[in-house]
């Protein structure tokens, strides 16, 4: 990633959720109204709760989520920094009434979305170090993904797509294709719940609907990931064991592009069916690492050309929501031992994790 606003080179997929209800399909989410002495306070994890996205920038990892709190309280939004993904900082809010679902990174800007009490949903947007705002916004705001300079938000299946450039003016846009969001390294991508249904555009306003080939074993896509030089969907689809009764979740090809024809290949090679979500992806470049709630699963760059490794992470107690990567670690977040505790993993190579406590 490029230290300047918004050049993203990590594929990033938007968090598949609604500040209204939860959805198992790719949302996208938007925003507006500048609070100003609204409130809040300093926020203490305490290590209880939920963390529900995490971001990369060229210096810093943030990371956002939900604080547990008593009924009477109602959710506490939370976020922390850490430049190494092992020593953790709380990052002070003006106010932190809510929830945080998703957060994006574009240069030294994050901005993070999810329900607000206060109104439908929440836009809190800033730098670490320096100082963050919180807008409220009447659209149901759950998704946020970065690229080429812009932010864009969205609420899925509902309208409300916004872009903006510094993520403190946002400029309503209309995307075709809305129900997922994508920054898949080189475009936004808009996708919808029937195969074969996108959205295109390269800054965010101006988008095209690309006709693509439908793969009649898959039923939605989750996401879009540009990784080397390949293009990755994932979705669900059938599982190739005749007898399951379940759907699977799959990682497929998308290409080679002819024009405005996108080609859905069929299952890449030596990937495992599993019935778990795909939540999120990273890359450093060597290897892939993608994560779903029960599982990490690790290959060598170019995908396809070796078998992919499944970590069941279940034993730890552990509940991934998504990972990011900068300067030589992968870390992964969620939850831990049966929703009690926040979690923040590290690993060098995918394979190996070290889970580290936050303030």
């Amino acid at each position: 990633m490029n230290a300047s606003i918004g050049t993203r080179k990590e594929p990033r997929c938007a968090h598949a959720r609604s500040a209204r209800r939860l959805s198992r399909r790719g949302l996208l989410w938007g925003l507006t109204f500048l609070c100003g002495g609204c409130g809040g306070g300093q926020q203490t994890s305490g290590d209880a709760g939920r963390l529900s996205a995490i971001a990369a920038s060229d210096e810093w990892f943030v990371t956002v989520g939900t604080l547990a709190r008593p009924p009477s309280e109602g959710a506490s939004s939370a976020i922390f920094a850490s430049r190494d993904g092992t020593r953790w900082s709380v990052v002070a809010l003006p106010r932190t009434d809510g929830s945080l679902w998703d957060v994006a990174a574009s240069g030294a800007t994050f901005v993070a979305v999810g329900p607000s009490r206060a109104g439908n949903s929440q836009v809190v947007t800033g730098t670490v170090g320096g100082s963050w705002q919180v807008v409220l916004n009447g659209a149901n705001l759950g998704q946020v993904v970065s690229g080429n300079g812009r932010f864009l938000t969205g609420a899925g299946v509902e309208a409300g797509n916004n872009v903006s450039t510094d993520g403190s003016a946002w400029t309503a846009v209309t995307v075709p294709v809305h129900d997922g969001l994508a920054f898949d390294g080189r475009a936004f991508v808009g996708f919808g719940r029937l195969p074969g249904s996108f959205s295109i555009s390269q800054d965010g306003s101006s988008w095209t609907a690309p006709a693509a080939s439908a793969d009649p074993t898959l039923n939605g896509m989750f996401c879009v990931a540009t990784v080397g030089e390949q293009v990755l969907g994932f979705g669900s689809a059938r599982c190739s064991d005749p007898l399951s009764s379940q759907g699977c979740s799959v990682v497929q090809l998308l290409g080679p592009k002819d024009g405005d024809v996108w080609e859905l290949s069929s299952t890449l090679p030596f990937w495992t069916d599993s019935i778990d979500d795909l939540r999120a992806i990273a890359s450093d470049g060597q290897r892939v690492v993608v994560v779903s709630p029960n599982t990490i699963h690790v290959t060598p760059l170019p995908v396809g050309s070796q078998p992919w490794t499944d970590l069941d992470v279940r034993p730890w107690e552990w509940s991934l929501a998504d990972v990011a990567y900068r300067d030589g670690t992968f870390v992964v977040v969620g939850n831990s031992r049966g929703g009690a505790s926040m979690l923040v993993a590290t690993s060098a190579d995918g394979a190996t994790w070290t889970e580290v406590s936050l303030p």
